[in-house]
């Protein structure tokens, strides 16, 4: 073989071997954070709710959500957790909203409530793993923050609970 021969099959291999690697490289953990919660039906033991996750991707190529497993917690206690297949690409350094059903017992719906009608501050944390790209990489997510309900007390006739602290 030529030394010009050697020198393009060298080259080639190279370009081959950089752009594979791109490839493989395991993407950023997307970001997530709560983007809506409401409540869309429920019965005596449990309600339903519609849990919107805003999803971020700090990644510089589009993002594909296959599916992803999540837990909610309110004031240091679960509120809910759950699972989706529900797929979802996220364009490069772009966000979406992905929603999922959440289901909540009745009765700890009720000791939430008696602890968020406290001090009408909310600490969260949204932890949990998204599976990404054919490879179904598994990126966990930790988000911690803090809602301020005080605005809502606000609001003509609402109140945290019924007879509440006033």
């Amino acid at each position: 073989m030529s030394t010009r021969h050697w020198l393009l099959a060298t080259l080639c291999a190279t370009t081959l071997m950089a752009g594979c690697a791109g490839l493989l490289q395991k993407p950023q953990s997307p970001q997530l954070s709560i983007a809506g919660l409401s409540l869309v039906g429920g019965n005596l033991f449990e309600q339903r709710f519609v849990l919107k996750l805003r999803v971020q991707n700090p990644n510089d190529f589009d993002l594909q959500l296959n599916g992803m497993r999540y837990k909610l917690e309110l004031a240091g206690q679960e509120f809910v957790q759950g699972q989706t297949n529900q797929p979802l690409t996220i364009k490069r350094l772009d966000s979406d909203i992905l929603e999922v059903d959440a289901y909540v017992k009745l009765f700890e719906l009720f000791k939430q409530a008696k602890s968020l009608a406290v001090n009408g501050k909310v600490p969260y944390r949204l932890t949990g793993e998204a599976l990404v790209g054919e490879s179904n990489w598994h990126l966990p997510f930790d988000k911690q923050g803090e809602y301020d309900l005080s605005a809502l007390e606000k609001l003509k006739g609402f109140q945290m609970l019924p007879n509440g602290p006033q």
